[in-house]
């Protein structure tokens, strides 16, 4: 494979030397005589977690949280109680080359969600949040949604119905990678509640 959404298509500036070749010499298929049929699907039990007493089911600290970087985006992320600071010296050339994540968060098949947080930054941007699927080649579970922050704290909450099998190891994303800013972003208040 060359190229795909990581680590990104090539482009004009994208070299290949003489390295950079596949050959094939033959491709044969194989048809085998008899097999064992009697065979089972493993079946993977996703227990729902029990969200704190709010309702909510995002864990709050600084080990819930990861910043990574690709596609030359350089930054940083300070968290304090509930509250992201995520700053970027170099917004990168993808939309994830600064990206904050917070990982094995559970959806339930069939289950309908509410995903809500507040947001503000030095200065007006764009930002891209979303749920994603990273065992599952990142299906969106909820997003990709562009969002315009500006420095007024702003609260964006939206609902969803996971349609997918259930999942125990989705994440939260905060994209602000190639958004044309490296305004710093501060985002609290981080909440996913089931509304069924």
């Amino acid at each position: 494979a060359v190229g795909g959404e990581w680590p990104g298509f090539p482009d004009e500036t994208t070299t290949f030397d003489e390295a950079a070749q596949m050959q094939v010499d033959y491709v044969r298929v194989y048809q085998k005589p008899s097999y064992d049929e009697n065979v089972k699907k493993k079946v993977v039990k996703i227990e729902e977690p029990t969200p704190d007493k709010s309702g909510n089911f995002v864990k709050q600290g600084s080990s819930e949280w990861q910043f990574l970087s690709a596609g030359g985006g350089i930054g940083d992320l300070k968290v304090a109680k509930d509250k992201l600071t995520i700053t970027s010296k170099n917004s990168g050339t993808l939309e994830y080359s600064v990206q904050v994540v917070s990982s094995n968060i559970t959806l339930m098949e069939g289950k309908k969600y509410k995903y809500s947080f507040d947001a503000y930054s030095d200065s007006d941007r764009t930002i891209i949040t979303g749920i994603t699927a990273p065992e599952f080649n990142f299906d969106r579970r909820f997003g990709d949604v562009k969002l315009d922050i500006t420095k007024e704290k702003q609260h964006f909450e939206f609902e969803f119905t996971m349609q997918a099998l259930s999942d125990d190891k989705c994440r939260i994303e905060y994209n602000l990678g190639a958004q044309n800013s490296t305004a710093t972003v501060y985002v609290s208040n981080i909440r996913l509640e089931r509304i069924d």
